[in-house]
């Protein structure tokens, strides 16, 4: 990450794009390790609903996350 920047307390949506480092696909990444991740992020936005990490999605109904692949071909088709 080259430099910081705050976030608003009442984040709702947060996309991670690839930046040097970052692994192309992310769902490469153990999806423990995501869970992890959504949670820490979640216990400092609590208004957080959706992640999108790379090709993975997250998003949370009630106290539940989900999670996805999307693949930008899919989404361009």
């Amino acid at each position: 990450m080259l430099g910081t920047a705050p976030l608003p307390p009442a984040l709702k949506t947060l996309r991670l794009f690839n930046c040097g480092g970052w692994p192309r696909t992310v769902e490469n990444l153990d999806v423990i390790l995501q869970h992890k991740i959504v949670y820490c992020l979640y216990s400092k936005y609590p208004s957080l609903r959706e992640v999108e990490m790379g090709e993975c999605r997250w998003w949370r109904e009630g106290a539940r996350w989900s999670r996805e692949i999307v693949y930008l071909e899919d989404l361009l088709s």
